[in-house]
């Protein structure tokens, strides 16, 4: 068993690719996890301060909510309930982004 790590720089073709995996008759694939990668960075002075975003789980800035460039992110999983707590996550990445 294997697990691949796809990056897609266009949202609609991710989920159709997720989907076409999903509901097509490759039985033995299965998408365990889906993540948002940024696409903006915060451009502001640096700080020290900043605060887990709620939506897709990075790590923002407390100024411009936008994600600080070269940062470790661990984005949470799109396929968990929004509020299911760090602890309880059965997929877990980290990755710099913005480099």
């Amino acid at each position: 068993m294997k697990y691949i790590v796809l990056e897609f720089d266009n949202d609609d073709e991710a989920d159709s690719f997720a989907g076409t995996i999903t509901e097509g008759p490759a039985a033995s694939i299965r998408v365990k996890a889906v993540f948002r990668k940024p696409s903006q960075f915060c451009e502001c002075p640096p700080t020290e301060k900043s605060a887990r975003g709620a939506k897709w789980g990075w790590w923002i800035c407390t100024i411009c909510a936008k994600p600080k460039r070269g940062q470790w992110q661990h984005p949470r999983n799109l396929l968990d309930p929004i509020d299911l707590p760090t602890r309880e996550r059965k997929v877990y990445l980290g990755v710099v982004e913005g480099l």
